[in-house]
């Protein structure tokens, strides 16, 4: 197991937009982070917001949680997969299995085994709502509902 998050992707955020069902992640390769919006079907939707609602270290409100994708799952039976996520919080972090369908598993491993990005043209930058902020690891906030990169003071 490794003891820090380096080219793990970063899940962000899973929204609904005008009846329709999204998730976000931030992939860094070298220097270069990304972030990349992705269609789900509602049972996908629901499992990444099981994941993004646990908070296994400390329960009080307002303290910051974040959840990266181990390049890790093994089938479970029928569409059923147990992936694993690593969270953190402050110091604190560990690895936890979630049961999430296949078709999720599938998507959050594809973004885990980017080595270029090259092939990702195809895809959006997360928009859940206008004017809504998303933090970047290097400290900037992309405002996504506005398409501008800005540093956080």
């Amino acid at each position: 197991m490794r003891d820090n998050h380096d080219r793990m992707p970063e899940l962000l955020t899973a929204y609904d937009r005008d009846g329709q069902f999204f998730g976000a992640a931030a992939v860094t390769l070298g220097s270069d982070c990304r972030q990349f919006e992705f269609a789900l079907p509602h049972t996908d939707y629901m499992a990444l917001r099981r994941i993004l609602q646990s908070r296994p270290f400390d329960q009080l409100p307002g303290l910051h949680y974040r959840y990266f994708v181990a390049d890790s799952a093994h089938r479970l039976g029928g569409d059923r997969v147990e992936l694993t996520i690593r969270i953190e919080q402050g110091s604190s972090s560990r690895q936890f299995p979630f049961e999430v369908p296949q078709s999720l598993a599938a998507n959050l491993l594809w973004f885990a085994r980017l080595r270029d990005f090259t092939g990702t043209s195809h895809l959006n930058a997360p928009q859940p709502k206008r004017g809504i902020g998303i933090p970047t690891r290097d400290g900037r906030i992309i405002n996504v509902g506005m398409a501008k990169t800005y540093k956080r003071n």
